[in-house]
């Protein structure tokens, strides 16, 4: 990403950057729109396809009745042409078979004896039969597909009583082609991919849009055995349809993922199905959404030009012009006139002119001083050499001087000997004094012991006071800590009353839009969904604010925590204290030793003192006059050759001070001003 951004173009970063939020924008904001419209679109498409599989259901139950209706009425007429001879019979019913869509039609005695109402008049044995068996008790019965066990034709039965004298005395049947329900998913249309279908209770099909299928005779459940290809779609039926009266579902069928409705005629024991391609149900919403990309592309391109070509191009001049002067400043050229002139712009673009102006004339009052300076630092580094060579030559009249001194003082190193032989007296006086000095000196190593002894225990107290310090500033934190804790359960209390408020408000309104629109009020589903989801924001919070609180006791058991530590911080400090009173103590009698031994010292001293006064008369012309010579020569000798050095110095660096003045004008003549 950073290399995006290296163009040495201001102009084409600025669009670049524009365009990238702009791009970022219109993303985030066409999958937020996507997926909104996707999750309406999806509950549209689900309430139209419950609509859609209600009205199919519908129409499959009243051609049904419609075609039990016929049988029924033409059930009635049998008492009229029953007595009509065999041709006549088959005549009539033939035709009117022919005219209704029936095979045929055929009437069975209470004993189960059957007869085709037709020119063959074949009889048989139907006391077996279900449709039989359920009109003989009065029932109007469409029967499930049959095969015809000499024809082997697929058919289905209607049958329904016939009265006699208000008396069932028989059972008339007519019997429908096993395509009479399919003949009635074929009228249904939708898309491309859009199937109805016909399932009996125990999932064989029925009616299908194609036929051939129902030639098959498939069975979803005993097919999703066989063929792994059908177990979403027997998984469907299993939880889906046998489970509710109506639905809508989705499952993966034939390279597809399918959008399903399905609808139970329980009074039957059918199920309708009713299924379309999903990508044939989004088509619409995915072309709108690339309308929508190719848009907002076009939007971004028209953006980005004008960016281009009217604003950056605007920055980038300035910023060029700015950056041609700032050029000429960086090649000493403080007296060219500006490019453009911004001063009058109240943007960044006039600001950063401004600071150029100034940064111009600050510098070129920056090189007038330091020219001034200059010349001024030249002719004082040449007067300080003259004067640096005249205090050289005075230096060397001294050290010569300081010879002379030398030879007087030779002289009475002679008269000084004679000294020598009394101060040998001393010598025994002087080992007594370096023993005692010896007991003075492990005396005073003992108190420096001691001394540092005690700083230790000093310092380890001061140590424990700062981890005192310490303690109390994280008992500060944590009840610090604890109060936002405190803030977090106040927060979380208000969203859980805000949540609650609105859970109220959408159970009111599902309430009063369902009543109101009574069947229809099933849409509602979708406030339903979001009070249940207000519900679970409820509990999130609710386990928020126990977290808060956990936290605020965890806070509180912590600094429980580090007021015990500090209290042992403290007896720690008081042990301490008590060690460095004992330390002193020690000191105190090393200090009484060290005062024994002075006393020993100055006795050695006084004897000392005997001893120098027989040398007093014989050391005091010489003691006074070496003295004096020897005083006098260090000190001259010390002052010439620190005098020396110091004009040594003083003349190097008043070379490198010239010339660095030099190089410094060098420097100030290359600015134009």
């Amino acid at each position: 990403m950073k290399n995006i951004f290296k163009s040495k173009s201001i102009k084409a970063n600025m669009t670049l950057s524009f365009v990238l939020i702009i791009l970022i924008s219109n993303i985030l904001l066409f999958v937020f729109n996507n997926q909104l419209l996707k999750k309406y679109f999806s509950l549209q498409v689900n309430d139209s396809i419950e609509v859609i599989i209600k009205q199919a259901a519908d129409i499959i139950e009243e051609d049904i009745k419609s075609t039990e209706s016929q049988v029924d009425a033409l059930s009635k007429t049998w008492a009229f042409t029953k007595n009509l001879d065999k041709n006549q019979i088959a005549d009539f019913y033939e035709n009117s078979a022919k005219s209704m869509g029936f095979i045929e039609f055929a009437y069975i005695d209470t004993k189960g004896n059957g007869l085709n109402l037709n020119k063959e008049g074949a009889k048989w044995d139907a006391t077996q039969r279900e449709y039989f068996k359920r009109s003989l008790n009065g029932e109007l019965y469409t029967s499930e597909i049959l095969v015809d066990l000499v024809t082997n034709q697929k058919m289905i039965v209607v049958s329904t009583p016939y009265y006699e004298n208000g008396k069932i005395e028989g059972v008339f049947i007519g019997i429908k082609d096993a395509n009479f329900i399919s003949e009635l998913c074929k009228n249904f249309n939708w898309g491309d991919s859009g199937i109805l279908s016909v399932y009996d209770k125990n999932s064989k099909i029925v009616g299908h849009t194609r036929s051939e299928i129902v030639e098959k005779e498939l069975n979803l459940v005993e097919e999703a055995a066989k063929d792994s290809s059908y177990k979403e779609v027997a998984n469907f039926w299993q939880n889906e349809v046998l489970q509710k009266q109506s639905g809508v579902g989705e499952y993966f069928f034939t390279g597809e993922n399918k959008l399903a409705a399905f609808y139970n005629l329980e009074n039957r024991g059918y199920s309708v199905l009713v299924s379309i391609n999903k990508s044939e149900i989004f088509a619409p919403l995915v072309t709108l959404s690339k309308w929508l990309s190719f848009a907002a592309i076009l939007i971004i391109i028209i953006c980005a030009l004008i960016v281009y070509f009217l604003i950056a191009s605007s920055v980038a001049n300035a910023f060029n012009n700015i950056k041609k002067d700032l050029e000429k400043i960086a090649d000493y050229n403080l007296i060219a006139e500006p490019s453009k002139n911004y001063s009058d712009r109240r943007d960044e673009i006039g600001d950063i002119y401004r600071s150029s102006i100034m940064l111009k004339e600050n510098l070129t009052n920056i090189v007038n001083n330091i020219k001034e300076s200059t010349e001024l630092l030249e002719n004082s580094s040449n007067l300080l050499q003259e004067k640096c060579d005249l205090a050289n030559s005075v230096a060397n009249d001294i050290s010569n001087s300081v010879d002379d001194i030398a030879r007087g003082a030779t002289s009475q190193a002679e008269d000084t000997q004679t000294g020598v032989i009394q101060l040998q007296n001393m010598t025994d006086l002087l080992s007594k004094n370096k023993t005692n000095l010896q007991q003075l000196n492990s005396a005073s190593d003992r108190t420096e012991t001691l001394k540092n002894e005690g700083v230790d225990t000093m310092n380890e107290l001061l140590e424990s006071t700062q981890k005192n310090k310490d303690i109390s500033k994280d008992i500060k934190e944590a009840m610090d800590k604890t109060k936002n804790s405190v803030d977090d359960i106040k927060s979380a209390g208000e969203m859980i009353k805000s949540i609650a408020e609105q859970t109220n408000l959408l159970a009111l309104n599902a309430a009063i839009e369902a009543a109101r629109a009574g069947e229809a009020g099933k849409g509602f589903a979708v406030v339903a969904e979001e009070i249940r989801k207000l519900a679970e924001n409820s509990s999130s919070f609710t386990e928020q604010i126990n977290n808060s609180v956990a936290e605020l006791l965890s806070r509180a058991d912590y600094a429980v925590d580090k007021i015990n530590e500090s209290s042992t911080v403290v007896e720690e400090q008081s042990m301490n204290v008590n060690e460095v009173e004992k330390k002193f103590d020690g000191i105190a009698e090393s200090i009484n030793s060290l005062r024994v031994s002075l006393k020993e010292i100055i006795s050695s001293n006084e004897e000392i003192d005997k001893a120098q006064g027989s040398l007093y008369t014989i050391m005091e012309n010489a003691s006074a006059l070496s003295e004096e010579n020897a005083a006098s020569t260090q000190e001259v000798a010390a002052s010439t050759q620190t005098q020396m050095n110091s004009f040594e110095e003083i003349s190097n660096e008043s070379i490198q001070l010239k010339n660095l003045a030099e190089e410094l004008k060098d420097i100030i003549d290359k600015f134009n001003v």
